[in-house]
């Protein structure tokens, strides 16, 4: 079985994920609006995201600071915890 030991160091992802950044920048406005009309219960619990599979580059990362940032804005009262887990 073949495996992999990770990711190239040095920003080579982030160098070559234009695609991925373009898609990304695609759904943003999506992704502010299903932050902002999101309707939680009561109840205080803290929201947690979780990218699972992510990378470590700009894109994973940008994604996951913009729904924090919209999170706490409409949420404001609400602790969140954010984690990204990249198969290693």
């Amino acid at each position: 079985m073949l495996t992999t030991t990770g990711m190239k160091g040095g920003g080579f992802y982030d160098q070559h994920s234009s695609a991925q950044q373009a898609a990304s920048d695609a759904l943003s406005a999506w992704l502010d609006e299903a932050v902002a009309t999101l309707t939680l219960p009561a109840a205080r619990p803290p929201i947690v995201l979780l990218d699972l599979g992510s990378s470590e580059g700009r894109n994973a990362l940008g994604v996951m600071q913009r729904a924090i940032a919209g999170l706490a804005r409409t949420w404001a009262r609400r602790k969140v915890l954010a984690s990204a887990l990249s198969a290693r």
